[in-house]
């Protein structure tokens, strides 16, 4: 994994500039931190996950401050924690529309949930309200840390993927020269855009995605519900 150092380093090099004379060190530290956000917000490549207490009767929960997008929600009672039950994704103003005053009436196990607002404010919703204590696993993409602009995280690892430092690479490189109206910025933001849409369409799911219909639970993976299917 490369180290911050060695992204300002390849910068550099992209720079043309060993030792910093035009661009300072904090500067290609900032824009580091601006591109792994705009990379993130494009490919959702920083993903992990959290565990949220729910209490009894509680409508809603507040979601982690740094969500970009919520890929899984799982309901866990505290009266069975071996039972996690995958929640069905829905948007809050159609369960709003759906549901109506039964949202605070009705209590059993969740089956659904919606998120509503904007992080860090973003809310998290349960269908129907939960009628003991749980937990919410929460799995999701995040919007990445900023490193300090100082020496301090020079040391550490970048949070872009290894495979693709080379993006930020690019878009340090990019923001320098088009700080300085060095017309070869554009060149360089081809190069970063290029790379990104790549990184956007890039899939870690190599196997067949045909699906079957099923009454009882909508579309399954055909490899599912196939055994005669091949996967190769």
């Amino acid at each position: 994994m490369a180290t911050n150092l060695e992204i300002i380093t390849r910068v550099r090099d992209m720079l043309n500039e060993a030792t910093a004379t035009q661009w300072s060190d904090t500067q290609l530290r900032r824009w580091m931190n601006d591109g792994a956000k705009h990379i993130a917000r494009e490919t959702h490549f920083a993903e992990t996950n959290q565990d949220i207490d729910v209490a009894a009767d509680a409508q809603s929960v507040a979601a982690p401050t740094n969500v970009l997008m919520i890929q899984h929600v799982y309901w866990i009672p505290d009266s069975d924690t071996d039972h996690i039950v995958p929640l069905v994704p829905k948007h809050y103003e159609q369960m709003d529309a759906l549901w109506g005053s039964w949202q605070n009436q009705t209590t059993g196990e969740p089956v659904a949930f919606a998120p509503r607002g904007v992080s860090p404010s973003l809310r998290i919703y349960m269908y129907p309200t939960p009628d003991e204590a749980g937990t919410l696993r929460v799995f999701h993409t995040a919007i990445p840390t900023d490193i300090a602009t100082d020496t301090s995280a020079d040391a550490t690892t970048s949070t872009v993927p290894d495979g693709w430092v080379d993006l930020l690479v690019d878009y340090v490189e990019y923001r320098a020269l088009r700080r300085d109206r060095d017309p070869r910025w554009q060149e360089a933001k081809q190069l970063f855009d290029e790379k990104l849409e790549d990184m956007a369409q890039y899939d870690t799911l190599a196997i067949a995605r045909e699906m079957i219909h099923d009454v009882r639970t909508g579309g399954v993976p055909r490899w599912l519900a196939d055994p005669d299917f091949d996967l190769v």
